[in-house]
Formats: structure tokens, sequence, C-alpha cells
């Protein structure tokens, strides 16, 4: 089934979702190839931000220095969480689509007061609140993104800072490649299986490593399909939740783990009656979406992208208004004028 395609030019987030490999392949990468060179000698890098500024781009280019680690050690918290800290020791990039999500701007401010230099914005709209704030800001032509739920903005934001850390360590992205990837992941078909049970689920919960892709779809779930969601980190699924999984909810096993995929099957599906769905799942217990990819460091944009798509396909069978959520905004917090 591939309902997603035909609802281009209809649906904002579709378009969106869609706009995401052109975004990727027309990536304009000078910015952060130039501050690369500022920031070979940093020691430390804070990536801040809230919500979806921050959850993939971000955790994104931790788990990415983790499994590389070179460069610029890299830290990421909320704004909210860094108020009040000492901070002197970081250089800042304070992530906000907008540049005027409030607990942002605040820290910045609060920074600038006590004469922290080493602030950077990075937002899609320019001549923001945020960069007033920032000792440098960097603006991503995304276009204006219409859909209340974060898509090109996401990516543009993670891609950035993959760019950054790949110009400061020396290795080559091959951006074209990484678009097609997204690009055939969000045009593959999605089994009516798959559709069936995420829109008959009472939960939606959402397992992997924490590198911002399950985190960040388990945000998406209450955005587009309306439903209550939940991220578990790691194996946390394996540490005590079933006591409250019932036979309604619908387990989405982002990551392999293929250490634990025979206990989860034993304990959620045999056990419970919970249905768990796969991300290229390679033990055939589960149905599964797929998720191939050129390259390993595509993967995580390529699980976002086939977490997009499956949300988006069940909401459309589900008559939701993909765009419209009947209570989040667009920016969750806004600074006053």
């Amino acid at each position: 089934m591939n309902n997603f395609s035909l609802q281009k030019n209809k649906v904002h987030l579709i378009t969106e979702m869609l706009q995401t490999v052109q975004i990727i392949d027309g990536f304009d990468e000078s910015a952060a190839l130039a501050l690369a060179e500022e920031f070979r000698s940093a020691d430390n890098l804070m990536l801040t931000g809230e919500g979806s500024s921050r959850i993939f781009p971000a955790r994104n280019a931790l788990m990415k220095w983790l499994s590389h680690g070179k460069g610029p050690r890299i830290f990421t918290e909320s704004a909210t969480d860094l108020a009040g800290k000492d901070l002197f020791g970081f250089t800042l990039f304070g992530a906000s689509n907008s540049g005027r999500t409030k607990e942002v701007v605040n820290l910045f401010k609060e920074l600038r007061e006590k004469g922290h230099e080493n602030l950077y914005s990075l937002t899609c709209t320019a001549n923001s609140v945020l960069e007033e704030h920032a000792m440098k800001g960097v603006v991503l032509n995304t276009g204006k993104e219409h859909a209340v739920a974060a898509t090109m903005s996401v990516i543009a934001q993670a891609f950035f800072y993959e760019v950054l850390l790949s110009g400061i360590t020396n290795r080559k992205i091959d951006k074209h490649l990484l678009a097609s990837d997204i690009d055939a992941t969000l045009n593959q078909s999605i089994s009516q299986e798959i559709l069936d049970t995420l829109a008959g689920a009472d939960h939606l919960f959402f397992a992997g490593i924490h590198n911002g892709v399950a985190e960040e779809l388990t945000l998406k779930t209450n955005e587009t399909v309306r439903k209550k969601s939940a991220f578990f980190p790691g194996t946390y699924l394996l540490h005590g939740v079933e006591e409250v999984i019932s036979e309604k909810d619908v387990i989405l096993l982002v990551d392999h783990l293929p250490d634990h995929v025979k206990k989860i099957h034993h304990v959620f599906v045999k056990g419970i009656g919970a249905k768990v769905i796969g991300f290229d799942d390679v033990s055939s217990l589960f149905p599964s979406v797929s998720c191939s990819c050129s390259h390993p460091e595509h993967e995580p944009y390529v699980k976002l992208a086939a977490g997009w798509k499956i949300l988006a396909e069940t909401g459309l069978a589900m008559g939701i208004d993909l765009d419209k959520p009947q209570r989040a905004r667009k920016i969750g917090n806004e600074v006053s004028q």
C-alpha cells in the first residue's frame, strides 16, 4: 500500500517528509565546514534545544562522536536542564526551528549576561530572537514548515551537526547516497497488516538505542496518530515494563537487539499477546518495515524516515488531519515579543 505518495501536495506533513530528500541532496555544507575549522581546538561542545530540534539532531551527533571518538567531546542536555549551570567550559549550539523557543532564548540571554561568548544558534528562520543572543548564527534553508510536526527542520539540523563533525574528524559523507536511501524508504510500500496493527493499538511503545530515533518517533506518535506512547532506551523493555503492557499495545523495535529478540518475542508476543513490529528485523519473528541503506552511517536517518512513513500512513488510514493536532503547537513554548 502506498497512499503516502498520493497525498503529496495535499497533506503538508507528507509533502515536507518527502522534501527532506531534496534538503539533504542539496545541502549547503559551507557553513558547517567553516565552523569545523573553528571547533578543532574546542574541548567540549554542548548541543542544546527543546523537543524535536534537540532529540534526534543532538543525540545522533553524540552517538556518532562516541562511535568515532574524535574531535571535541559532545554533550547534550535540554536548555531547561542547563539553566543556572556553569557552562563556561563549553561551546554551546542552541537549536530552534523558529529561533523563538523560550527556554533556549532565555538560556542564551542568561549566558551572554554572564559574559559567555561561545554561543552559536542553529535555526531555520533568519533574524530570530535566538540569533540576537548568539555570538554567531547559522540559518538553514529549509523553507517554511506548515505541519505542526517537524520533519524538514529535524533532518536539516541533524545533517548540519553531521557535516560539522565530519569536517572536524576529516570523514566524508555522501549526501547524495543518503538522500537516495531516505527517498527509497519514504516511497516503500507498507503492509496492510502493519497499518491495521498500529491503527488498532491502545499505546505505541518504541524501543531502541538512545540515538534520538526512537525517542523522536515517540513524540511524532503523539502529534500524528494521537496515541499515547513511550520510549524505552536500550533493553529497558526487558526490565519491568511488561507489568503494564497489554494485548492491545504495540511495541516498535527500532533497533534489532539481536541477543534479546527471542526473549522479547517470548515475553510480549507469546506471554502477553502484544504485537511487535520490527525495523528491518532480520529474525523473521515480527512483521517489519524495510530500513535498508547503502552505509551504516545512514541508518539513523533511514529508520527515522521509516517511522515517519508508517505513522503518516496509519494516520491517513484513521482519517486523522496530520497537519493540525487539536492541542499541540508549532512552537511549544514561545518567547514573548
